[in-house]
This record gives C-alpha cells, structure tokens and sequence, in this order.
C-alpha cells in the first residue's frame, strides 16, 4: 500500500508546515506590526484569522472523516490503548 506511505508523508509535510508558520509569527510579529502600521488589535485580529483557518480547513477534514469511516484494526491504536489504560478516566 504504497499510497498511504505517501499519504501519510503528504499530512506530515503539511502538519510540520502549518506547526512551522504558526510558530515563525509570533517572533516576527512586532516587526510586522511596525512595517504594516498594524495597531495591537490588528496584529490580534492577524493571530486570529491564522486559528480561523484552520477550524475552517478542519470542518469539511471531519465531514470526509466522517463520511468515509474509521476503521481500527487489531494493533492499530497500541500505543493510545496504552495510555488510556495507563490514565483511565
């Protein structure tokens, strides 16, 4: 199954990404503040939208989730079996 190899590759790439940009703003934010004349509440607002993309590129992810099914098989979820036995609720 070579196409889930690069589909995983695919979703990693894209998570080290959007980890890696959302980390890059905050340092560069006041720089950005002074080069844009952004006032705080627009830098906020900046911040903001960056979160609001994500919960919009998040909503049709779990619709496609949830229209085609999770199926666990045996061994699939070791290490997550392990924790929640590890701290039950």
């Amino acid at each position: 199954m070579i196409w889930v190899r690069r589909l995983l590759l695919f979703i990693s790439a894209m998570m080290f990404l959007e980890l890696f940009f959302f980390a890059v703003l905050s340092p560069l934010l006041p720089s950005l503040k002074h080069e844009l004349g952004l006032s705080t509440a627009q830098a906020g607002l900046l911040v903001a939208m960056y979160a609001l993309g994500g919960l919009v590129g998040a909503v049709p992810a779990v619709m496609i989730v949830v229209r085609a099914g999770v199926k666990l098989r045996e061994g699939d979820a070791g290490p997550a079996r392990r924790l929640l036995v590890r701290f039950p609720r």
